[in-house]
């Protein structure tokens, strides 16, 4: 619906044109205090990500999205509602003058995640993972149009080049090649979760104008929390005690990751922070090796290479635009 509008939204436009007079949306500071622990945290967070994402893909084969990702939102309050307690300015943190802002880009989020769920129950868990990284490239896409952003040819060059990985890695699950699972509607999945987290971090860019990372936090875990709760009576599965325990800790490790990535926020740059997202991809091969005795395959390591090598330029070329200009760019917390 975003990309049809006639307009970007206002928070869209205004940061669009500070970007444009080279204003900085928070500071005009480039250091930040401590990025090493900025980038171990980030790392640990990424981590638990990847864990979580292990959990939802083995309790996806009992269990229905939507109750999966009610145990994600909701038991990951716990954690959340504890780093606010623990703020000297307490509930002051999680003020927020936009609440629609909020419930917009938690829309977002919340579809992005239930198709990013179901995809890991129907890919391999590293394909998943490969496939969920179109979303920065997508937003190179977006970035002219609904950020008003000049992006040059070469960063639209890597962004195709990573699209072309991603495909690799689509190719035998969509039946574009001979091999591998068959699995259309995988792919198709993943790549509705990837559009829905580009639109989801283009909100966060605006919002992160004014609203702090944990807000955003805050506000998208209850808000998901709320909506998912609706649709529970809906093909509800009664957990045993086992599984109930790995769906509480779907949610800690849910909550803690977004604690690790807010806190990692408060000690490096962004820009800095943004190439280790792409840990995430041997993590979650070793992953699906180890517990799923998912065998990487070629199209897989390729693809993963590639897409790699392509997120990884944009994120360093956009760190050295920004450096060049002196600025800093707005922290977004993982959908």
């Amino acid at each position: 619906m975003l990309a049809q509008a006639s307009a970007p939204p206002r928070d869209v436009q205004k940061l669009s044109d500070m970007m444009r007079d080279g204003a900085s949306p928070r500071s005009t500071r480039w250091a930040a205090p401590h990025p090493l622990a900025g980038i171990l945290l980030k790392s640990a967070a990424v981590l638990t990500f990847s864990l979580m994402f292990g959990l939802v893909k083995h309790l996806g084969h009992t269990y229905p999205v939507g109750e999966l990702v009610f145990a994600r939102s909701f038991f990951a309050m716990v954690p959340i509602v504890l780093m606010v307690y623990a703020r000297p300015e307490r509930w002051q943190a999680i003020r927020t003058q936009r609440p629609w802002g909020h419930v917009l880009r938690a829309s977002a989020g919340l579809i992005g995640m239930i198709f990013n769920f179901l995809t890991l129950t129907l890919l391999p868990l590293g394909d998943a993972m490969a496939i969920s990284f179109l979303a920065p490239l997508i937003l190179v896409g977006l970035a002219p149009f609904l950020l008003h952003e000049h992006v040059g040819r070469i960063r639209v060059s890597a962004a195709v080049i990573g699209f072309l990985g991603v495909m690799i890695v689509a190719a035998p699950h969509a039946a574009i090649v001979q091999g591998g699972d068959v699995s259309p509607w995988g792919v198709a999945s993943g790549f509705v979760a990837a559009f829905c987290v580009a639109i989801a971090q283009i909100l966060l860019r605006a919002m992160g104008l004014t609203e702090k990372p944990l807000a955003t936090v805050f506000w998208f875990t209850l808000t998901t929390t709320i909506a998912s709760a609706v649709a529970l009576p809906f093909g509800f599965v009664m957990p045993g005690v086992v599984d109930f325990m790995l769906l509480v800790l779907c949610g800690l490790l849910g909550g803690v990751a977004q604690f690790l990535i807010t806190e990692s926020y408060r000690h490096a740059d962004a820009s800095l922070l943004a190439p280790f997202d792409y840990l995430a991809l041997p993590i979650s091969l070793v992953l699906g090796l180890a517990v799923f005795h998912e065998i990487p395959t070629a199209y897989s390591l390729t693809g993963g290479v590639v897409i790699m090598a392509s997120g990884l330029f944009i994120a360093l070329r956009e760190r050295a635009l920004w450096r060049r200009q002196g600025r800093v760019p707005v922290a977004a917390p993982e959908v």
